[in-house]
């Protein structure tokens, strides 16, 4: 008996020793980060109180303003294919948000719904808007819906993408990433052991255009249901509802050519009715 429970144990040390090495994901330092995911329109913006963000703000300055806001575990590069094909004739304000990105931790670790709407606001007045459009996917449609709440008098107008926020919207199937981040215990383990393919896993699951998959509305969307859309149009009657075919949770980056035409459809004849 002694001889099996030592060589179990040895078994045993030597799986967690395989596991951590497959898995193990050290820390990138700052720098390094910053050297290669920022560029010249990058600005690292002191917003008061000890919260700075990761910010680009493109586009003609006295054009109409957008903020974007990108999900979880997402950062202000899921815009780029919109910028590319509105920044000419839009201001668009993207930034990485608390604990995305190049922007780092809230100082008061306060990822409550209500901190994320500050620094929309925080940017806001740093950038000397009163009055904009206001943008998300997934988790950051879930804060612009929150944002319009308390600040409606602000916003020209929402463009939700894939949102989240409606009730008994349950996903359909989710990605293993996240039903990972949500089991105690376990999710404590993920700040150390991230495996590369892990991560793929769970962006291939999230999207249905694989071509976005490299080393608005989707109906193919196994994070947030169509429902969703019906539940949001609901609550904002004067709205335009545009359900892609065959795409995923990620329509900016699925089917950008369309996408990005279908807000600027929207954003001109909102224009045009103000």
């Amino acid at each position: 008996m002694r001889r099996f429970l030592k060589g179990l144990a040895f078994f045993l040390i030597v799986a967690i020793g395989g596991i951590i090495f497959w898995g193990y994901a050290a820390d990138v330092p700052v720098k390094d980060l910053r050297t290669k995911y920022a560029n010249a329109e990058s600005e690292f913006v002191d917003l008061g109180d000890g919260l700075t963000v990761h910010l680009r703000d493109e586009g003609p300055k006295d054009a109409p303003a957008i903020i974007l806001l990108h999900g979880s575990n997402a950062s202000l590069h899921t815009w780029q294919q919109w910028v590319d094909r509105l920044g000419k004739d839009y201001r668009i304000i993207r930034f990485d948000q608390w604990g995305h990105g190049l922007t780092g931790p809230h100082p008061k670790g306060d990822y409550s719904v209500a901190a994320y709407v500050d620094a929309v606001d925080r940017v806001a007045r740093n950038r000397g808007l009163t009055r904009f459009y206001l943008g998300g996917n997934s988790m950051g449609g879930g804060i612009s819906h929150a944002y319009a709440v308390a600040h409606p008098e602000k916003l020209a107008g929402l463009i939700l993408v894939d949102p989240s926020g409606a009730p008994d919207a349950k996903p359909r199937q989710l990605p293993i990433g996240f039903r990972l981040a949500a089991m105690p215990g376990v999710n404590q383990l993920a700040t150390i052991l991230t495996p590369r393919s892990l991560i793929e896993r769970s962006l291939d699951g999230s999207v249905s255009n694989k071509a976005v998959v490299t080393p608005a509305e989707g109906d193919e969307d196994k994070l947030i249901p169509v429902s969703a859309a019906q539940w949001f149009g609901r609550i904002y009657p004067n709205n335009q509802t545009h359900i892609y075919k065959g795409i995923g949770h990620l329509p900016m980056e699925e089917t950008a050519e369309q996408s990005a035409s279908d807000v600027r459809a929207w954003l001109s004849a909102n224009s045009a009715a103000g």
